[in-house]
């Protein structure tokens, strides 16, 4: 569909009823730069995989508004040196790996909100990202279990129990 004698700055394929990340667009990244997933029937990552080797240029991934659920750490690798914006909201996120986050390189904006976050000290680490150099927005985001703090902010509860958390903050603050 794409060819590297082109670009497209904005790829909108919003409210179809797309399962997965279309094979077409992932081998696209060279060409593509703003990619619209947002409100489809996704509900796993593919890794992203581009054959060519061509350097990735996508910017910004919206993926909001599907029933994603934790992918796998390499999940985006192919371009997470160009990614500056993704959108992780109101999907169906528990956790996420912190591997992802500080593969990405290039990230500005996380966006998270809306989301049944299981809040244990895996997602700790989620706490102290907005000190760091991009923004992470959490609105609306609710744990939704453990039983002893659900129904709490996902980014209020208490992780005093939590050993690792001030080591993956110090990990994340060294990549970005």
């Amino acid at each position: 569909i794409f060819d590297r004698s082109f670009s497209v700055d904005v790829l909108d394929l919003s409210y179809n009823k797309f399962e997965t990340i279309p094979t077409a667009v992932q081998h696209a990244a060279a060409s593509l730069y703003h990619i619209n997933l947002d409100h489809n029937e996704i509900v796993t990552l593919p890794t992203w995989q581009d054959p060519s080797g061509r350097r990735s240029n996508v910017v910004m991934l919206k993926l909001s508004g599907n029933a994603i659920e934790p992918p796998e750490q390499n999940v985006l690798s192919e371009i997470s040196e160009s990614l500056a914006y993704l959108d992780f909201s109101h999907n169906q996120l528990t956790t996420l790996d912190i591997g992802l986050v500080s593969s990405l390189t290039k990230l500005e904006t996380l966006l998270l909100a809306g989301n049944p976050w299981n809040c244990d000290c895996d997602i700790a680490w989620l706490r102290a990202l907005n000190g760091l150099s991009f923004t992470i927005e959490t609105d609306w985001s609710y744990c939704a279990g453990p039983s002893d703090v659900e129904g709490q902010m996902a980014l209020c509860y208490d992780v005093s129990q939590c050993n690792d958390v001030e080591d993956d903050v110090m990990v994340l603050d060294n990549i970005m």
